[in-house]
Order: C-alpha cells, then structure tokens, then sequence
C-alpha cells in the first residue's frame, strides 16, 4: 500500500493539533490551525477527507 507524500492536518483546536503532533511526530504532516467552515484551499489536492468528530477528553 501506498502512503501519502504529505498530509495537510486542519483543526480549529490548537491543544488537538499539539495532541495530534506530539503522537504522529512526523516531518510529512503540515499543521494549520482554522475554521474549517471558512477554510478555502490554496491549491488543489489529491485527496480531500473531512472527519467531524466530538470532541474527546484526552486525558
């Protein structure tokens, strides 16, 4: 299986991106954080995918 060159990860929660960067530590993920209802892409992707989940207590 193929994996992504790189991943654009958008949330409005900078503590979920922190969360989310200190678990993946990866150099191929880019982190923005931004209303997702007013997000407008810069340029055109491979793959879009949304996934709008509950917020979760992680601790």
């Amino acid at each position: 299986m193929r994996s992504a060159e790189k991943i654009v990860a958008i949330d409005a929660s900078q503590k979920t991106i922190a969360i989310n960067r200190e678990k993946i530590n990866s150099s191929q993920v880019e982190y923005q954080q931004l209303d997702l209802f007013s997000w407008q892409p810069t340029k055109q992707q491979k793959l879009e995918a949304i996934a709008l989940c509950k917020q979760t207590n992680y601790y």
